[in-house]
């Protein structure tokens, strides 16, 4: 029976006990005990203080474009460039777009429903993609005699065949994972609506965003006339540094809340498919839309409390990448903020799952999403990326295809580009196609954390409404997995 609260999945009593032959530990049943949390709004300071900035950054926004019109930007401009030479129409830039996006699209699809018959494939594929990527490092690295990188690419192929050799018997429970996740996708397709909707949204934020920061430069450089350079470095020091900190830090926190809200809807709506599939079962199914609310509402303190410290880590890292401090320590800073980032990234990957579930606040959600898989058995599962690989390759591939197929349609059948040569129509084509897949194949990913998740959580539920798909992920499991649940 569903709860009225949140519709991802049914309540149940704390002492409840899920057991499925073949599908949990032999060794101990494990107590699910997860109860939907009440509708209230959890973490609502950090939703507020997002709100006040991103109302802050908005106004500022429309002040610097205001302010903009009236700045000479010649006086920046690099005397070796010369603008008046670049004779750009953009109206061919425009088709060409338009034809690069209709094709991302069919393509998208297409690799859509594929990755539902050849799974298997795109998982290994991911893996050999990788290997041998990192093999053309090395070998272009060796020819070009340079020894440091050589070493470094040799040392990067060798651990990833080693990867792909230690994990190959998992890649069917990861092709399983990926099929449930694209079926549990394609059943509500409406989470694509909201993917690019967030896409959009965040492409007008960068617009906003991108005006105070031109304004911030430009008043920099005008304040410091001749003396550009000696005076950047030191107000980037003062008042300036502590600006342009916030600038960035207010670039990354709305992009990351925008991409976590997505992450949080795809949650709540495959959890929702997981336990009851006629609510989740049509392109704006109500679980679709609810959880959509949800996420922008009761949740979204919570996404952005753990969007605003990432936000923090990627700022960091940005301005230690531009710092002028000496090489070692500069060096040393980065892989500190590096670890910590992958760190954080790594715990919001399956926190925010349990937000979108149960209605966690954000340090609940990552607390008890980890002690479920300690308690599983389940700390090497979660540590496989294999899925990942096979995505990345799918999105590298369509916008392979959408470049070369649009610079062939463009040469021997529809002249869309113009003066545009065949090169520009191919790099326009790939960022359309890797970018644009990608928002969609984000969305499978974010599907198959859930899954496995939600398959850690209550098998039982997934037996009961979706047979075939669970006893192909049984199957697989106990293949890849005999170790752990021996």
């Amino acid at each position: 029976m569903m709860t009225p609260n949140y519709n991802a999945v049914p309540q149940k009593d704390a002492g409840a006990v899920l057991s499925l032959e073949g599908s949990a530990p032999s060794a101990a049943a494990i107590a699910r005990g997860e109860k939907q949390q009440p509708d209230s709004f959890r973490d609502g300071f950090f939703a507020i203080l997002f709100i006040v900035q991103l109302i802050i950054s908005v106004v500022y926004s429309n002040i610097a474009r205001t302010k903009l019109q009236g700045i000479d930007f010649s006086q920046f401009q690099d005397e070796d460039v010369d603008i008046e030479a670049l004779d750009i129409d953009t109206g061919d830039i425009m088709k060409t777009v338009v034809v690069c996006c209709t094709l991302t699209s069919l393509m998208t699809v297409f690799f859509l429903r594929l990755s539902l018959s050849y799974a298997k494939h795109l998982v290994s594929g991911g893996l050999i993609f990788s290997c041998v990527m990192w093999f053309a490092f090395f070998f272009s690295m060796l020819c070009t005699g340079q020894l440091f990188q050589t070493v470094l690419g040799a040392a990067f192929f060798a651990v990833n065949v080693w990867y792909a050799r230690r994990v190959w018997s998992r890649i069917p429970f990861a092709a399983s994972n990926l099929v449930t996740a694209a079926v549990a996708v394609k059943s509500n397709s409406g989470l694509f609506l909201v993917a690019f909707s967030s896409i959009v949204i965040g492409f007008m934020w960068t617009i906003c965003w991108g005006c105070s920061f031109a304004y911030f430069i430009s008043i920099v450089k005008i304040s410091c006339g001749d003396q550009t350079d000696e005076c950047e470095d030191d107000g980037m020091n003062g008042m300036s540094g502590i600006v342009l900190f916030l600038l960035i830090l207010s670039f990354y926190w709305t992009h990351q809340v925008l991409s976590n809200t997505i992450h949080v809807t795809v949650a709540g709506t495959v959890g929702s498919w997981w336990f009851d599939p006629i609510s989740a079962n049509s392109c704006c199914s109500s679980a679709v839309r609810d959880s959509y609310f949800r996420s922008s509402t009761y949740s979204f303190g919570s996404i952005c409390f753990g969007s605003l410290l990432t936000a923090i880590l990627r700022t960091l890292r940005a301005m230690a990448e531009n710092s002028e401090e000496n090489g070692i320590v500069r060096c040393l800073v980065q892989c500190i903020l590096n670890l910590l980032s992958n760190i954080l990234e790594y715990f919001n990957k399956w926190a925010y799952i349990y937000v979108g579930l149960y209605g966690y606040s954000y340090l609940e959600a990552g607390k008890n999403v980890i002690q479920l898989f300690t308690s599983r058995g389940w700390t090497t599962i979660i540590t496989d990326d294999l899925v990942r690989s096979a995505l990345i390759l799918i999105c590298l591939a369509i916008g392979v295809l959408t470049g070369v197929i649009g610079a062939l349609v463009n040469t021997y059948f529809y002249t869309f580009g113009g003066d545009i040569g065949i090169g520009v129509i191919f790099s326009i084509g790939f960022i359309f196609g890797a970018f644009g897949s990608s928002i969609a194949f984000n969305t499978v990913e974010s599907a198959v954390n859930t899954v496995i998740v939600c398959y850690a959580d209550a098998p039982a539920e997934f037996q009961s409404n979706h047979p075939e798909l669970s006893n192909e992920m049984r199957a697989t499991w106990l293949q890849a997995y005999p170790n752990e649940f021996s």
